[in-house]
């Protein structure tokens, strides 16, 4: 709660907010401080960023100005102008180095009207606060619903890792509108075609979006769900959190929809001619919601805001990156131009993870290749170095939706293509079971090695085999959890997996019952408060 009213104090007083993830390593976050040129830092944390270079205090503390003096008592800031900046987000730079977008007051003030508008926010709703504070979403969540008069809901930490978790938050608190990652939204699918789960009877509207989601999700929750709108985002940070939108609807296909309203998009090819409907190529987009740059960038920032050739007076629009086509007025994703990828809703370029792999003074070369949702790191360094040493150099300088699950490291040079370039096509995830590899026992183990193996694409999985050293990652092991479970694994819960990250190590959860969490076992639903399709289930949950 503290930071929403930190934000809105911020903005109070025509300054900009920098959100700062508490999980990034310190040179991260003083590296972003430093180039964003922040004067004040608020955090809970003083000792940690007692050494940053900024002035720094807890939240409730004496009002300070930006200058560094108090405040004096009833004084009355002068409003922000349109052009003033409004906040700063870093994202992943394809130079090695990230890049702080700067979005001004004006393009914030246009966002937040058409969200109140396309989600129709009233003050009878309550929205969820769900994404990690250094997403531009959060932009979105918070300020469309307090100047719509509505109320703004805090997640709990276990509604990240638990759709249970999240969908009794939502009960608990009546929540009507919910913005959420698209590969957490398709865990929510997962469960509620698989265990029958049900949404919350206030919840109206779900905004998904941060990666492409494939029809057969959506054609999933339209079977599932009725009366709850689902609406399809999609905007780079450097277009003020969202640029275009669509209601998905059953064999609608997963467009990412139209501009909103005072947004423009052009598909233009290398000469920025316009191509006919149906032709894929470069997007384009302009508008008042356009960033003001990249801060401390201004080299970047001319090479990816062009002049606008269709409004002229000095308009300008940005250069995506993202190759898309034009369907019945509908416009929709294809793929990437560059080497920009989207893992779990993070934007990652890779040239910014090969440049920390470079930096490394054992590392001779590096290539960084996807598969799916794992990020795997090939290096050619010297035999003084190992994998474990590598991933700890990169843990020290890079968030963790950054760090690669795998990284191998080669005796020989990597292969290289015709043009002697990295054949980065050919470079495989590596899977590698511990030198001493120990199959599976009992039927109950091949059963959950078979899971293990399916959902990471690994050929074999042992005894031994940990699990996110086989490429898995958190929405996997939600996953992994709640199919485990049907395993005669009822009481491992999302904590246990990461604690124990082999088939051996979970064995103690196998066939024990599932815990009560808190308060006292009802003996029947109360016939004069009847309970929720939520508490129904935990109560059968609990009493069988």
């Amino acid at each position: 709660a503290d930071l929403v009213a930190v934000l809105l104090g911020v903005l109070v007083a025509r300054c900009a907010f920098l959100p700062l993830s508490p999980e990034d390593p310190d040179d991260r976050v003083t590296g972003q401080l430093r180039t964003s040129g922040a004067r004040l830092l608020v955090t809970t944390d003083l000792d940690r960023f007692a050494g940053a270079g900024v002035a720094v205090v807890r939240p409730g503390d004496t009002p300070v100005e930006a200058g560094g003096t108090r405040e004096r008592s009833g004084r009355r800031w002068p409003e922000p102008s349109p052009a003033d900046p409004a906040y700063v987000l870093f994202t992943s730079g394809s130079t090695g180095e990230p890049k702080g977008v700067v979005v001004e007051h004006g393009a914030l003030a246009d966002h937040v009207r058409w969200a109140v508008r396309e989600y129709g926010l009233s003050p009878a709703d309550r929205a969820l606060q769900f994404c990690a504070v250094s997403f531009d979403v959060l932009v979105e969540e918070v300020f469309p619903t307090l100047v719509a008069g509505a109320t703004v809901v805090l997640r709990d930490d276990e509604s990240v890792t638990s759709v249970r978790a999240l969908l009794a938050c939502c009960e608990r608190t009546a929540t009507t509108v919910a913005n959420l990652p698209t590969g957490y939204w398709e865990r929510l699918v997962d469960a509620l075609d698989e265990e029958g789960l049900v949404l919350p009877p206030a919840l109206r509207l779900v905004a998904i979006g941060g990666q492409q989601v494939g029809p057969t999700a959506v054609d999933r929750w339209h079977r599932l769900v009725r009366g709850v709108r689902l609406v399809n985002a999609y905007g780079p940070t450097e277009v003020t959190v969202g640029a275009t939108a669509a209601e998905l609807v059953a064999g609608g296909g997963v467009p990412i929809g139209t501009p909103t309203s005072n947004t423009r998009a052009y598909l233009l090819d290398r000469y920025l001619a316009p191509v006919p409907d149906g032709v894929v190529a470069e997007l384009y987009l302009a508008g008042t919601g356009l960033a003001r740059g990249y801060v401390g960038r201004p080299g970047l920032t001319a090479e990816r805001f062009l002049p606008d050739p269709f409004a002229g007076d000095g308009r300008r629009m940005y250069r995506t990156g993202d190759l898309a086509r034009l369907a019945d007025g509908v416009l929709h994703f294809v793929s990437r131009a560059d080497r920009q990828v989207k893992l779990r809703g993070y934007r990652v370029e890779l040239d910014e993870v090969e440049a920390a792999l470079a930096a490394h003074p054992e590392v001779v070369e590096a290539a960084v290749v996807v598969r799916g949702d794992v990020l795997a790191a090939h290096v050619g360094a010297s035999p003084r170095v190992d994998g474990d040493a590598v991933r700890a150099h990169l843990v020290a300088r890079l968030p963790s939706f950054m760090v690669p699950t795998v990284v191998r490291v080669h005796d020989s040079p990597l292969p290289r293509t015709a043009a002697g370039k990295v054949d980065r096509a050919a470079l495989a995830v590596p899977v590698e079971p511990d030198a001493e590899f120990r199959e599976p026992r009992t039927d109950r183990e091949r059963a959950v090695a078979a899971l293990w193996s399916e959902l990471l694409g690994a050929p074999r999985v042992g005894l031994d085999d940990n699990f996110f050293a086989l490429g898995g990652h958190s929405l996997l092991a939600m996953d992994l959890v709640r199919r485990m479970h049907a395993l005669g694994y009822p009481g491992l819960r999302m904590p246990d997996l990461f604690d124990n990250p082999t088939i051996e190590s979970l064995a103690p959860w196998a066939d024990e019952p599932t815990p009560v969490r808190a308060g006292p076992v009802p003996t029947a639903p109360v016939a004069t408060a009847p309970l929720s399709w939520t508490q129904l289930g935990i109560w059968a949950q609990a009493t069988t």
